[in-house]
């Protein structure tokens, strides 16, 4: 092979992996949330990059430091790891492995797996996108099945991996929970399910930890990934579509005052707020940014390299 025809070919093996990429993160929809009151910690966030032998891909948990610095991993590429989510106190961290809720130490030791088995009422599922309580003491997190004709529904759990609970809503596909600081409500985001009896209206939606009381709080259409309470439990941050391309917004707690906070070029989503509500970091284009919470420029956090793209970032609170 020639030079041209190595450079098309190193070229049409780039474009592959770039789609690949984008494919993956247009599917990443399972973002954990809420952020708890505190200092300024890590942030930790999930890396989908190539897999060594180079098929296919792999996820794994990493932090970093506030400024970009000291990237860790914390799990070793053995499973599929996604949506990091700290604890109220920022000694563990929550995710999803492999369609199963874990958590671990805040430097990836002492390994625990919550929720087990492949069939809930006989319908086999995936969880993803845990949550903490203000209390450490339970977790949401939300349960798809493995068929497009099932809505996704939510639930929580002890976070010693007893008392399994649903949070039953009517005719809803529920996704993204996040846990306000107060512990009082349960914020996620929600459409209308397939076959639904009745008409619902996609938005952000709170209810009670029991699942009772379930309130439309924000229209909204278009949703994209992630959803996150900000320390003080007036403020939400979501993505939608916005000209075309998904931005990042806050919301009052109540649905009301939707302001912009990003103008990307590029689809901008996964927003968490930092502990001491002053920052949100989000995703976009595969990198880690930086944004005031009442808007403005974004700044770059941890910029992706071509094998690895980054994506659903959380703060530690200290």
């Amino acid at each position: 092979m020639g030079r041209i025809g190595e450079a098309a070919a190193s070229l049409a093996l780039a474009l592959v992996t770039l789609l690949c990429l984008a494919f993956l993160l247009a599917q990443h929809a399972d973002l954990a949330g809420g952020a708890f009151p505190g200092k300024n910690g890590r942030i930790a966030f999930e890396r989908i990059s190539k897999a060594p032998s180079g098929n296919g891909f792999r996820d794994t948990i990493l932090s970093v430091s506030k400024k970009g610095t000291h990237v860790h991993a914390l799990t070793n590429g053995c499973c599929i790891d996604d949506d990091p989510a700290w604890s109220p106190n920022g000694k563990r961290i929550a995710f999803d492995r492999d369609g199963h809720i874990f958590t671990m130490r805040a430097d990836g030791t002492h390994l625990k797996k919550l929720t087990k088995g492949k069939h809930f009422h006989g319908k086999p599922f995936q969880d993803a996108g845990p949550a903490w309580s203000p209390s450490g003491k339970r977790l949401v997190f939300w349960r798809r099945y493995e068929t497009s004709k099932l809505p996704s529904d939510l639930f929580t759990i002890r976070s010693d991996g007893t008392d399994l609970q649903e949070l039953k809503t009517p005719d809803l596909d529920e996704f993204d929970p996040t846990w306000s600081p107060k512990g009082n409500r349960i914020a996620f985001t929600a459409r209308e399910a397939l076959g639904a009896s009745t008409t619902q209206t996609p938005g952000i939606y709170t209810m009670r930890p029991n699942g009772g009381d379930v309130m439309l709080e924000h229209e909204a259409h278009a949703l994209r990934a992630g959803l996150d309470w900000s320390p003080n439990a007036k403020r939400l941050a979501f993505s939608r579509i916005a000209g075309g391309v998904a931005q990042i917004f806050k919301v009052h707690a109540d649905g009301s005052h939707e302001t912009r906070l990003s103008h990307t070029h590029k689809a901008a989503f996964d927003p968490a707020f930092s502990p001491n509500g002053k920052r949100i970091v989000f995703t976009t284009r595969g990198s880690l940014h930086l944004l005031r919470a009442a808007g403005g420029k974004a700044s770059l956090l941890l910029k992706r390299s071509d094998r690895n793209s980054d994506v659903a970032p959380d703060w530690q609170p200290r």
